[in-house]
């Protein structure tokens, strides 16, 4: 365990996890060191997700400064970024499907 004595605030959160990936976007462009809670709950309800970044007190001011603006009416954000759109997955079923169908007809064939 490190043991310093540095006091660590909290700069932003949000219940958006495209605001916070920008948000830790623009801490890591400026080499601010950052700590983040809520990574892994992007999954989960909007509702219920909460994500905060917070960094050490000599950053607060810049960090601050950096992310006051960071809103979702300032950004854009298209409508179906909460979706979970996966375009090769119904390629991927389509394509074992058709597999299967070949494999069986082959063993049909074979059989006769």
């Amino acid at each position: 365990m490190i043991n310093d004595k540095r006091n660590i605030v909290s700069v932003f959160n949000t219940n958006n996890q495209v605001l916070f990936q920008v948000a830790k976007s623009i801490l890591d462009d400026n080499k601010i060191e950052y700590f983040s809670t809520g990574d892994v709950l992007n999954n989960m309800d909007p509702v219920l997700y909460c994500a905060e970044i917070k960094v050490f007190d000599k950053d607060e001011t810049v960090a601050r400064k950096l992310l006051n603006n960071l809103t979702e009416e300032n950004i854009y954000i298209p409508d179906k970024v909460n979706e979970k759109y996966r375009p090769f997955a119904g390629y991927l079923i389509i394509g074992s499907i058709l597999i299967l169908i070949i494999i069986l007809i082959s063993v049909i064939l074979f059989l006769k």
